[in-house]
């Protein structure tokens, strides 16, 4: 009786440890899900809020003057003095600022968003830059986790600009994978408020369009972006 008894605690006892055992590594892996996902969204909203900071304005240059010339008769005798206005407003190239990412992004996306704001200018008549096709541009950032609060390994984050410059998306992924070959990753994106303000300048009556090389430049408002949402994979 006592070793029937003995076996049967022995058992017992078994199967609590086995239990014991695989808790304790369902909880490990919890942790490590949590961590990674800890990571992931700190390397993330790093970069977002970077973004953030961006802001994009349009630029462009007004001129306008005017010629005046001598009218005459049919004798050739002086008469008067005819005048002819002239007006010119063209696009120049805009300016990317704010932030750490504005340098990196300048000349990535600078061309993409002067074409966004070029189709606003253009609507309202005036000389926009040469129209550039609306591709969806990518970069590639790497987000080093050393000295970084909840970073505990580098995220690589990649940035997608959709629709002439209106949408920024993100995706956040680990270099790491675990035991099956999965990929941690969460996605993002950021909208903006629009395109630069209007061009406020009409033409003087009677003016006359022209070219000319340069002429004073003008500032627009604006554009900024902010997170929309943040979504994971």
């Amino acid at each position: 009786m006592a070793l029937l008894f003995l076996l049967v605690c022995m058992m017992v006892a078994s199967s609590l440890l086995m239990a014991a055992v695989s808790n304790a590594g369902k909880l490990q892996g919890g942790r490590t899900e949590q961590q990674k996902y800890l990571t992931l969204s700190s390397g993330l909203r790093l970069v977002c809020g970077e973004l953030e900071e961006m802001a994009y304005t349009g630029e462009y240059q007004y001129a306008e003057w005017f010629v005046e010339n001598e009218e005459k008769n049919e004798k050739g005798e002086a008469v008067g003095m005819t005048r002819t206005d002239y007006y010119w407003c063209g696009q120049a190239e805009g300016t990317l600022t704010g932030g750490n990412l504005a340098d990196a992004l300048r000349g990535f996306f600078l061309e993409e968003l002067d074409g966004m704001y070029g189709e606003a200018f253009t609507a309202r008549g005036f000389q926009a830059q040469p129209s550039q096709p609306s591709a969806e541009h990518e970069l590639v950032l790497t987000v080093d986790g050393s000295g970084l609060p909840g970073l505990e390994e580098p995220v690589t984050v990649t940035l997608r600009l959709e629709n002439r410059g209106k949408r920024i998306h993100l995706t956040a992924a680990l270099g790491s994978m675990d035991e099956k070959g999965y990929v941690y990753t969460l996605e993002a994106e950021l909208a903006s408020a629009g395109v630069p303000q209007e061009v406020k300048y009409t033409p003087p009556a009677g003016a006359v369009f022209a070219s000319v090389p340069s002429g004073t430049p003008v500032f627009t408002g604006a554009v900024k972006w902010e997170l929309e949402w943040i979504e994971k994979k």
